[in-house]
């Protein structure tokens, strides 16, 4: 199982970058402020940005997608599966690979914030 994710993982993100690839997000509040790199640790109403499998699929309406991240992307190590859920479902949480820069046009965030996340690049 864990040859099949070191393959598979980078494939899906790969492929993930190819279809969305660079959008300009914007923020439902009046001061956009931005948590890059977020992971599982997102912010309530702010724009949470992350390169990973839960960001790419993680689903606000079907459950049963989240049942299968949850084992996929190893939050179980982390958090319950209701944790897990919930922080998807009450959070505005997108796809992006940084390392192409940040899907926001120039000057339009108030706010940037990151943690753990600068050492990735």
């Amino acid at each position: 199982m864990k040859r099949i994710k070191k393959i598979l993982i980078p494939f899906v993100v790969f492929l993930a970058d190819i279809f969305i690839g660079k959008r300009n997000l914007k923020a439902s509040g009046i001061k956009i402020k931005v948590n890059l790199g977020c992971g599982l640790r997102c912010l309530p109403d702010w724009i949470n940005i992350d390169a990973s499998l839960t960001a790419l699929f993680g689903s606000r309406r079907f459950g049963f997608i989240n049942k299968l991240l949850y084992r996929l992307a190893g939050s179980s190590a982390y958090y319950s599966f209701e944790e897990f859920d919930a922080i998807i479902k009450k959070n505005e949480l997108h796809f992006y690979d940084l390392r192409k820069g940040i899907p926001l046009l120039a000057g339009s965030a108030d706010v940037l914030y990151t943690s753990h996340f600068l050492e990735h690049l």
